[in-house]
């Protein structure tokens, strides 16, 4: 998962080189590029949710001590909302280090845990679509196969259900 903060843009590469996606956070809107096909499917508004992905006003968090995970710092969080409950560990910079669905039911679990941290600039020619690819629309009604809630890192995102920053923690930039 990477992020272009100037731009909104966040691009998660799937593993095994399967291909990669693009999220334009504040359009709602982005594409699934499969590159052994030379292929971009185009995910419309509406497919993946808007940019204003916060959890709700009435969300609560809990705060539930330090942890350590790539040899960095970070706080686990609780969070609930709407019925749904999560843990985020977050570092003080708002990266994302571990996410875990608290879901009631077995298969709605799951855990995603970063293996390495990069802190650095990001290539924006490695944000933009491939030329010469074939693009294709997502037929209406389908899902897009994004998590819920996905929006960038730091007081502007995570996965929903896995927890923002709770209000007043600041993000500043390493």
């Amino acid at each position: 998962m990477s992020w272009l903060p100037a731009r909104n843009l966040m691009r998660v590469d799937m593993a095994g080189g399967l291909g990669w996606m693009l999220v334009d956070v504040q359009a709602g809107t982005g594409f699934m590029v499969m590159d052994a096909q030379r292929m971009i499917l185009n995910l419309p508004a509406g497919q993946i949710p808007p940019g204003g992905m916060a959890p709700s006003q009435t969300a609560r968090f809990t705060r539930e001590g330090p942890a350590r995970i790539t040899n960095l710092d970070c706080v686990n969080w609780r969070l609930e909302d709407g019925g749904e409950a999560a843990r985020v560990c977050l570092t003080s910079e708002g990266v994302m280090l571990r996410a875990e669905s608290l879901g009631s039911q077995a298969d709605a679990r799951g855990t995603l845990e970063a293996t390495a941290v990069n802190f650095g600039p990001q290539d924006p020619a490695r944000f933009q679509r491939p030329a010469g690819y074939q693009s294709l629309q997502m037929p209406p009604g389908m899902p897009s196969g994004m998590p819920s809630g996905i929006t960038p890192g730091g007081a502007q995102g995570m996965p929903r259900g896995t927890a923002l920053p709770p209000p007043g923690v600041t993000i500043a930039p390493r």
